[in-house]
Parts: C-alpha cells; sequence; structure tokens
C-alpha cells in the first residue's frame, strides 16, 4: 500500500511539472490558428459574378503588399465601397457583396487582408495593422476615383472596419457586419465555445502567446473603444443566433458610437452568415438597408 501511495505521488508529482508545458503547448496551438491563418483563395468565385476587374495592389508602410481588385461601378459612380472579409476568408468570398455594390451604381474595392489569400504579411493582428490597411487602401482609391468612399466589413472585417472609421478616417461612413467588441473576450468566448472554459490558466496564457504574437495586449484590439472616436455615420447589423461573435458584442460596438447618425439592425432569426442571405425572409430586406445607407449618405 505504501509503495502505491509512494507512486501516486510520484505520478501526481509529475503531471504537475508537465502541466504548464501542455498548457503553453495548448494555447500557442489556438493563438497559432487565430494570428497565422491558414490561407485561402477561391478564384471561381468570379465565374459566378463576371464582373469586371482591375488588379490592385498596395504596400504598407511597413512593406507589406495588399492585392485585391477595384470593380467599376455599372452606372455613373456615386462613391466607392471597400469590403472587408472575415478571419480565413479572402477576396474572392465578398465577390457576391462587390457585385451587389456594383450593381447598386458604386466602385467596389476587395481585397486580401494581410496573412490572408495573395497578400503578404504572416501575422493577424484583428486591427493593429488592419485598421491602417484599410485606410490605406481608400486613400489610395480617393486619388483617382471621386465621390465618397465607404466601408463594408463582415465579422473580423468589421471589427477592423470599426477601428479604421474612428478618427481622422478617409471613410465617409460604414456598415458592420457581426464585429466583436473586444480580442480578449473573444478569447473567453471561444473557450466557451469549445468546452475549455474550466481549464485552469488557459485564458491567461492564450492572453500571454498572443502579446508575443502581435506585439500587444488582446484586450487593446477594441472595436469598442475604436467606436467611441467615430464620427461618420455607421450601420451596425447583428444576428441575434450569431453562434460566432454573440450579437452583445455589435450592439456594444454601436452603442459606443457617439455619432447621432448611427443606425442598428439586430436580425431576431439570423446567425453569422446568414445577415443577406437570398433564401432567407430578411436577406433581400436587409441588403436593400445597406445600399440605402451607402445612397443616403454619399
Amino acid at each position: 500500500m505504501n509503495l502505491i501511495r509512494e507512486c501516486a505521488s510520484a505520478a501526481s508529482i509529475k503531471m504537475s511539472e508537465a502541466y504548464p508545458h501542455v498548457l503553453r503547448f495548448g494555447a500557442e496551438q489556438m493563438a497559432g490558428i487565430a494570428f497565422y491563418p491558414a490561407r485561402t483563395v477561391d478564384p471561381q468565385q468570379w465565374t459566378w459574378f463576371p464582373l469586371k476587374r482591375e488588379e490592385l495592389e498596395v504596400t504598407t508602410e511597413d512593406g507589406t503588399i495588399l492585392r485585391g481588385y477595384f470593380l467599376p461601378g455599372k452606372k455613373a459612380s456615386g462613391g466607392t465601397v471597400v469590403i472587408l472579409h472575415g478571419h480565413m476568408s479572402c477576396a474572392d468570398h465578398v465577390a457576391w457583396f462587390a457585385q451587389e455594390a456594383v450593381n447598386a451604381g458604386f466602385n467596389a474595392v476587395v481585397y486580401d487582408a494581410r496573412a490572408h489569400g495573395r497578400s503578404g504579411g504572416n501575422v493577424c493582428s484583428f486591427g493593429i495593422h488592419e485598421a491602417e490597411d484599410a485606410r490605406l487602401i481608400a486613400r489610395q482609391v480617393m486619388r483617382t476615383n471621386p465621390g465618397p468612399v465607404f466601408l463594408w466589413g463582415i465579422s473580423m472585417g468589421a471589427a477592423v472596419g470599426a477601428q479604421a472609421l474612428a478618427g481622422d478616417t478617409p471613410f465617409s461612413g460604414g456598415v458592420l457586419f457581426s464585429p466583436f467588441s473586444n480580442l480578449d473576450a473573444m478569447v473567453s468566448v471561444t473557450l466557451d465555445q469549445r468546452g475549455l472554459w474550466w481549464v485552469p490558466g488557459l485564458r491567461d496564457t492564450i492572453r500571454a502567446s498572443a502579446r508575443e504574437i502581435i506585439g500587444a495586449d488582446p484586450s487593446d484590439v477594441s472595436p469598442e473603444n475604436a467606436a467611441a472616436k467615430i464620427q461618420v455615420p455607421v450601420l451596425v447589423v447583428h444576428g441575434r443566433l450569431d453562434d460566432r461573435i454573440p450579437f452583445t458584442h455589435g450592439r456594444a460596438v454601436f452603442e459606443a458610437i457617439p455619432d447621432t447618425r448611427k443606425e442598428y439592425l439586430e436580425l431576431p432569426d439570423a446567425g453569422h452568415d446568414d445577415l443577406v442571405a437570398h433564401k432567407k425572409p430578411w436577406g433581400r430586406t436587409t441588403l436593400r438597408r445597406v445600399l440605402d445607407f451607402f445612397a443616403a449618405n454619399r
């Protein structure tokens, strides 16, 4: 019996010594998925949406090359809509959004965020660099195309968009689909969704890994805080049944915006990816609301 107790005690000590290493490995794997996203491209999308496209390439101040397309509007242009895709997505995946903007008389711009698709860069920072990337794209467009430039962000693109619209921005307004309010809060949401909320020390270890990768604390990536500095019209849209980014995040971003021209649309039966889905009863109505918003703020 004593031998059994001694063996059990020794095993417990070994496990306690190994736990921090296992914890760090797990945290690094989870952080890696977020900050080093798997790249994807889907050029076949353009066979379904055969729009006239012009190659777009912009180099950021830190030397990262952003690649995408400029799509001229089918009517006399009333401005340009820059469309920001979501996490682990790409410019090709928002071709449908571009088509709707073009058909409504706007130019459209779609581009791969840094560390996504065909663009350069290895790290996705959820807005620390991406917000200025979006502003750079807007300024590039304004050099050769008259009229206002609007932003249309989806998911991560909406979170980046809220940061790009803050303060001194070249954008005349923006539409945000399903933004998160704070990256640190999304760490907790993700752990809860994966059933890992109970693992001791995992949240803090992920935060530490994030700081090493992006050079900032996740709490510093805050669309909600950025929203408090927005001084242009914004429409925030969120599905109440969103199982990836809770609708409370979108509402928090909306409530933080001080500009009285802000609008909020909460869809009671919508999830994360179906805010403008044609087969959903609210899809066309929501799309019309978006395009009318851009037209009203030209």
